[in-house]
Order: C-alpha cells, then sequence, then structure tokens
C-alpha cells in the first residue's frame, strides 16, 4: 500500500499521459494517410503534391503530444520509485545521500527532480526539505496512524535517548541498539 504517494494525482497523471499518447499516435496515422494520397490516387483521385509539406509538418507536430505523454508516465514512474525509497527509511529522514545511493543518481539531480514531483502534487504525508542539508522529512504519526505512514519519538528506556520510530512498528535505539515500539501516543481532545 502506498503510504506517500497520493493516488489521485498520479492516477489522473497516467491517464492524462495515456490520452496525449493515443493522440499523438492518432494524429500521426491520419496524416501518415494524408502523404500516402499524396503519392497514390484514392477512388482514382489523387490529392495534390502541394499539401504534402502541410501533412509532414503537422504528422511531425504530433510528435510533442507523445513527447509530454511519455514524460508525464516518466514522472509517475519516478514517484513510485521514490515512494519505495519513502516507505523503506527507518528514522524518518531521507537523506540526499541515501537517495543517491538508492538511485545511483547525483544529489543536484534528484532534488531538481524531487522538486516538481512535490510542486505538482506526487506525495501526502511527507515534505521536500532543500535548505542546509536537503532531505525528503516524513511527517509525524497521527492518532489514527496505524499503517506505520508517519514516525514518532521514542525515549528509549535503557540509555534515554530519544529516536525516531515508524510508528506502530519495532525499531532499534539509535543510541544504544534497544529494541523500542513506535506506539502513537494519543492525544486529548
Amino acid at each position: 500500500m502506498e503510504k506517500y504517494l497520493n493516488l489521485d494525482q498520479v492516477r489522473r497523471q497516467e491517464s492524462s499521459a495515456g490520452k496525449f499518447i493515443l493522440w499523438g499516435f492518432i494524429g500521426i496515422c491520419a496524416f501518415a494517410l494524408g502523404i500516402l494520397c499524396c503519392f497514390f490516387p484514392i477512388a482514382g483521385e489523387k490529392v495534390s503534391m502541394k499539401l504534402l509539406p502541410v501533412y509532414i509538418i503537422l504528422m511531425a507536430s504530433c510528435a510533442i503530444p507523445i513527447y509530454v505523454g511519455k514524460r508525464k508516465k516518466g514522472e509517475t514512474a519516478a514517484a513510485r520509485r521514490y515512494e519505495k525509497i519513502f516507505g523503506n527509511d527507518v528514522d524518518g529522514t531521507v537523506t540526499a545521500e541515501e537517495l543517491s545511493s538508492q538511485t545511483g543518481k547525483p544529489v543536484f539531480e534528484i532534488f531538481s527532480e524531487l522538486e516538481v514531483l512535490f510542486r505538482k502534487g506526487f506525495f501526502q504525508n511527507c515534505n521536500l526539505q532543500l535548505g542546509g542539508n536537503p532531505c525528503v522529512k516524513i511527517n509525524n504519526a497521527l492518532d489514527d496512524d496505524t499503517l506505520g505512514a508517519g514516525f514518532v519519538e521514542v525515549k528509549c528506556p535503557n540509555c534515554g535517548g530519544t529516536s525516531r520510530i515508524r510508528a506502530e512498528t519495532y525499531g532499534k535505539c539509535s543510541y544504544c541498539g534497544q529494541s523500542l515500539f513506535g506506539a502513537v501516543q494519543k492525544t486529548s481532545k
């Protein structure tokens, strides 16, 4: 289950991408047929060769919606890849180094891509931090967060250190390695 993807936005983007690609291919086929009609007679009539450059230009312009559709598909695929990385994070902060090692991309490329994806609304339950040490912060858990989407601060009974643990899961103390449970604290209303 996706914890950090805004599935409504992803579905809209995927649907839009498919329509752009479909209409681009339909346009290419229609104008290719027009080009063929310039060379071969249909129903005994040849289309004027004067229309050939027009058909070629229109057919080439149909590559634009195909390009846009492919770009939209690429954005949704990237958002899904990043969502998996966010979902496997253990401390609620996905650092530039973690992202770079898991994607094999340079940091500047990752954060320019993430900035676009966040701006387009692909993610929820997390936010992009660009100042200082760029990272993605997973939001704190809410009272009803039993899916482990957020994180809670847990004080270690062994050493007294505070660690961020994914809500309703087990983790280890960042300082001494003691096993900890990230129970969601109920707030009074």
